[in-house]
């Protein structure tokens, strides 16, 4: 039997991608949101291709991205602060992450699962291995779920392409870890854009 016990913060992207974009647009960031199938069709000084599982559909890659599917479930929050994670639970890997709205409990990474249909029986499976875990958990109330497909690689791949007509750096597959690494990788990017 073994475990830590550690202090660390959590984001919560319900609240952080929102935060994170305004602090950009104050810098001059301009977002636009379209779709595009080349990117020849994209005028700027330096692209960056950070499109997730599509980015091999922008860019030459011999080693495929394949879609590693997290399935989660969202209770409401009493009050819990303290939060849990077992990457060797006997059901599979379980988390409980109180957040300041609701609790995320998981999970699921199923590598090559490209399904983004909420599965009711993987559903009941999480909360039963959450509430053995943490019994304080049964029966609250759900308040959402979520289907994700993060982009799987054996390494993200963050370099200057070759390829393209126009300057371009690929900064994808990141897996589940793409938050963690986010801050990391826009200065590995900005390193190489400065370094050009």
């Amino acid at each position: 039997l073994g475990g830590f016990r550690v202090t660390v913060p959590v984001i919560d992207m319900s609240k952080y991608l929102g935060w994170l974009r305004a602090i950009v647009e104050q810098l001059g960031v301009r977002f636009e949101r379209r779709r595009i199938s080349d990117l020849d069709s994209v005028e700027a000084d330096v692209t960056v291709v950070a499109a997730g599982l599509r980015s091999p559909d922008l860019v030459r890659d011999a080693e495929p991205i394949i879609p590693r599917r997290g399935q989660i479930v969202r209770l409401e929050n009493p009050g819990l602060t303290d939060w849990y994670v077992d990457d060797d639970a006997p059901g599979g890997l379980t988390y409980v992450i109180p957040r300041f709205d609701d609790i995320v409990c998981g999970g699921t990474d199923d590598a090559g699962n490209a399904s983004a249909e909420h599965d009711p029986d993987i559903e009941a499976a999480i909360l039963e291995r959450v509430t053995a875990a943490l019994p304080e958990l049964r029966g609250l109330p759900i308040v959402s779920r979520g289907v994700g497909l993060r982009p799987g690689r054996s390494e993200p791949r963050i370099e200057w392409l070759t390829d393209t007509a126009s300057p371009t750096i690929a900064c994808y597959g990141h897996g589940g870890a793409g938050v963690s690494m986010s801050w990391g990788c826009a200065e590995r990017v900005a390193t190489l854009i400065r370094a050009d």
